[in-house]
């Protein structure tokens, strides 16, 4: 298991804000895809969280840790 700090930006009808958040994978990111796939997780939290849609870009990530499972 692969743990990330994720930063990112978002972006919405009324302006845009900044977030970071962990996330956890059970493979290492290495590729667009993974990151694309990162990005829309996070806009399904948001949807739930704030009921709308926004854009989300991440700006950066980083290998917290890696687990034995």
């Amino acid at each position: 298991m692969y743990n990330y700090f994720i930063s990112y930006n978002y972006n919405n009808r009324t302006g845009f804000g900044f977030g970071r958040c962990e996330v956890r994978r059970e493979d290492k990111i290495n590729s667009i895809e993974d990151i694309s796939s990162i990005e829309q997780d996070i806009k399904k939290e948001h949807e739930k969280l704030y009921n709308e849609d926004r854009k989300i870009i991440i700006l950066n990530y980083k290998l917290l840790n890696e687990e034995e499972i």
